[in-house]
Formats: C-alpha cells, sequence, structure tokens
C-alpha cells in the first residue's frame, strides 16, 4: 500500500546519508546530501507519514551522519565540519527555539557521530585528522581524544558501555564508554581495508564491521572472529545495523539488504525496492522493533518494512 505524505515531506530530491528512528518511538529522523534535515512522524497503522520539524542546514552542507539512539541526548547531525544538537522540549516536540538547536565548535570534518546517555552524556566524533573526539552534551567544550587510528576516521558507535571506531587504515578499535580510560580495550586489524560501517549489537556482546561483501562480526566477550559469509559478487558496505533482537543487517552498493539471524549465514536476501522505485546504493538502515525495519540510500524515498521480509511502503521526501 503506498504511504501518502504531507507536502512539507516532498518538497525536496536529495541522496539520504544517515536516517535513524527515536528510540522507541514513531518518528523518524533524516538528512539528506543537500543539507535539509527533517523529522517526521511514521503511522504504521494508517500508512501516513507527518513532518514534526524540518530545516536547511547553513550553506547547505551534506549531512554525513546522524545519531537519534539516546532520547535524554537528542538527535545528532554531523556535516563536515559542523556538528549540531537537536534536543526536544519536556513534552518531546521540536517547535520552540528553533529545535533547541546547539553548535559544538569543530575545526575538523566530523565523518561519523555517536552518543553516550548514562552519566555525564557526551559525544564521540570520527574525525578526519584521525582522531576520535569526545565533547560534553551540556557545556559543547571538547573533553577528550583518542589517538590510536593512523589515517581518518570514517565510523563510530557507542552505547554505555563501548566506543566503537573504525577507518581507512582498516583498524576496528573498542574503548570504554565510561572514559576511565583513553587506552583501547581491544582492536581489529583488517589490513588495507576501510572500514565504512559499524555497529554494537544490543547485548554488548557482538560488534559488525563492513567493508565489503559481508561484514566481519567480533565477539567483545572472548575477542573470537566469526567466519566472514561468502557473497557472490561482492559489494561495497555502506551500513550495518543490529536490531533489538541481534539480528544483523547489512547494505550497500547491490540495491539489497541482507539479513542474517545466526550471524554466519544469511537469512534473507531482501530487494531495496518499493513499486517501480529501488534504491541502488543502501547507506542507511534502522529498526524500532524486531519488524519494523526501514532503508534509505541513493533516492529520495525511505522504505518501511513490518515483516523483515519486504518493503510494503516508501516515504518520498
Amino acid at each position: 500500500m503506498k504511504i501518502t505524505a504531507s507536502p512539507a515531506v516532498t518538497n525536496f530530491y536529495t541522496d539520504i546519508l544517515a536516517h535513524s528512528f527515536e528510540p522507541g518511538g514513531q518518528r523518524v529522523a533524516a538528512a539528506t546530501t543537500m543539507g535539509k534535515f527533517i523529522v517526521f512522524e511514521r503511522d504504521w497503522d494508517n500508512n501516513e507519514a507527518f513532518t514534526k520539524m524540518e530545516m536547511m542546514l547553513p550553506n547547505n552542507a551534506p549531512a554525513l551522519c546522524l545519531d537519534w539512539k539516546n532520547g535524554n541526548v537528542g538527535i545528532l547531525l554531523g556535516a563536515k565540519s559542523l556538528l549540531y544538537l537537536f534536543r526536544q522540549d519536556r513534552n518531546g516536540d521540536f517547535d520552540d527555539d528553533a529545535a533547541r538547536l546547539t553548535k559544538f565548535d569543530v575545526k575538523y570534518d566530523v565523518h561519523d557521530v555517536a552518543s553516550r546517555g548514562s552519566g555525564s552524556p557526551v559525544i564521540f566524533g570520527a574525525c578526519d585528522d584521525c582522531k576520535v573526539r569526545v565533547w560534553d552534551v551540556e557545556t559543547q567544550k571538547l573533553v577528550g581524544e583518542m589517538t590510536d587510528h593512523k589515517m581518518p576516521l570514517e565510523v563510530c558507535k557507542a552505547n554505555d558501555e563501548y566506543v566503537v571506531t573504525g577507518g581507512q587504515d582498516g583498524n576496528v578499535v573498542v574503548y570504554d564508554a565510561s572514559l576511565r580510560s583513553p587506552k583501547p580495550i581491544v582492536s581489529f586489524d583488517q589490513g588495507k581495508s576501510t572500514i565504512t560501517a559499524l555497529d554494537i549489537s544490543s547485548d554488548s556482546t557482538w560488534i559488525a564491521a563492513g567493508s565489503a561483501g559481508a561484514p566481519i562480526v567480533y565477539n567483545l566477550k572472548n575477542s573470537a572472529i566469526l567466519p566472514q559469509i561468502s557473497l557472490e559478487n561482492p559489494n561495497k558496505i555502506h551500513t550495518v545495523h543490529f536490531d533489538q533482537m541481534n539480528t544483523l543487517w547489512w547494505g550497500g552498493g547491490s540495491g539489497r539488504i541482507f539479513k542474517s539471524l545466526n550471524l554466519t549465514e544469511i537469512s534473507t536476501e531482501i530487494k531495496a525496492t518499493y513499486g517501480a522505485a529501488t534504491i541502488f546504493h543502501v547507506y542507511s538502515i534502522t529498526s524500532t522493533s524486531p519488524n519494523r525495519l526501514s532503508a534509505a540510500g541513493s533516492s529520495t524515498g525511505i522504505l518501511f518494512s513490518e515483516n523483515g521480509d519486504f518493503f510494503e511502503g516508501m516515504v518520498h521526501i
């Protein structure tokens, strides 16, 4: 069934590099290569979407990354040397004070962002000068740096236990999210393959790192590396995602999304299509429950699935 959307959702055309469901909610935040940032609410029962907030970034800066995993932090958005935090009001809305927009002082391009919501909330940035930078959410001040990568960083993910980073040096580095020590807990070397995608499972047992073909999966409890899933005609991976049941999803340049229940074989292969529309390059996968999945990329549309086996609708933004 085709999803309808309010006119404000359909008034621009651009690729979507990053999007995310709010934690446990119905709303979706999306950011684009033309500097458009939008939050809309997905009505699953009536197949509708309604805009809650939208804005253009200064100079139409292309948004490279977005994070909305911590409701008590807000929405993080990185656009080259710009880093913004969008905070909701006490009612969970974005309506007053320009969506409570906070700009951070950043001197280097930020390729990815993540946050730790427990304790004193902080933001982690994967920067192009090979450093992981840490900012305090309340003061917007730089409070730490990690310097274990030798080439520009591409991706970072975090939860309340770990911070995981990857870059052009092929290394995956794991830190203690409490920042008690700037030294890595462990690191994995993937040689010359740039790490283009990362995620941490909800139980903090697994890390998935993507480069091409299928992701490399690490066990954080025993430092073991699972055998890599074999794929015919491997393509570059743009995004990997663990859902709440620790099912692994990934996508890239093939117009397909892969699902692995046991992390050792492909359970399902889904075409990133709805009707005549196809997302040939999948840049972002997000979920709000085990069966409610969304994908976005080189298209004006965001795909939605309630079954995890095919996409039943698309919101064109």
